[in-house]
């Protein structure tokens, strides 16, 4: 590096041989830095998002049981709602 440091010139396709190597070696090691971070990266944003879908997964079933309770329960109401007028109509019925 020392060389690449000390020679000046106007241009990199002017720069000394090993100098041009030094370049090259350096962006080289930058650019697998850079790819290596990029994939740790994905890999967690992956990770994360796995972690996500297992979360609203859980709770989508938990949305649709309670649904399905829900469903029950109005069912239920209606049944009951049924029978209220049923009998209703019954005693008035006999009443007059």
């Amino acid at each position: 590096m020392q060389l690449c440091s000390s020679v000046l010139m106007n241009s990199s396709r002017d720069l000394h041989p090993s100098c041009n190597f030094e370049e090259k070696e350096l962006r080289r090691i930058r650019n697998n830095d850079a790819a290596r971070r990029s994939r740790e990266a994905r890999r967690a944003k992956e990770a994360k998002n796995r972690l996500r879908m297992i979360t609203l997964e859980q709770e989508n079933g938990a949305l649709r049981t309670q649904i399905d309770l829900l469903k029950k329960e109005l069912e239920h109401i209606h049944l009951v709602i049924l029978a209220v007028n049923v009998t209703w109509k019954t005693l008035l019925q006999n009443q007059f």
